[in-house]
């Protein structure tokens, strides 16, 4: 294979990993998260919890609610399911800023996500 070609594909899959978590886990990484929320293509909040404190957490599962958090939408019950490739929002609030990633759904409780922009904190 052609020296530049596997670069090429390093960086692709590096870019790739770092973008999109593509399974249960909400969060790319650790981070001291505020809030977050699900949000589907016409703009309804699927699921959203806050914390009364911002806490460090590596990981969050759509639709249950880490220790310390608090589930605000919906009020009771659990979020409803995704549709397959149906087109998604999580926007979270971190102690450095907001982060909104782009993601699409991958099965009823997943999605895979690949893109965000950030900013600073609100």
């Amino acid at each position: 294979m052609n020296r530049d070609i596997a670069v090429g594909w390093v960086m692709l899959a590096a870019i790739l990993s770092g973008c999109s978590n593509g399974g249960d886990n909400l969060l790319p990484r650790c981070e001291t998260v505020r809030s977050l929320q699900v949000i589907d293509s016409g703009g309804r909040v699927l699921w959203k919890i806050e914390a009364a404190k911002p806490r460090e957490i590596c990981e969050i599962t759509y639709g249950q609610t880490p220790t310390d958090f608090v589930q605000m939408t919906p009020a009771v019950g659990l979020p409803r399911a995704f549709v397959l490739d149906e087109r998604l929002t999580v926007e979270r609030i971190t102690a450095e800023g907001w982060v909104r990633t782009d993601c699409s759904a991958a099965t009823k409780r997943t999605m895979i996500c690949a893109g965000y922009i950030a900013g600073p904190p609100r």
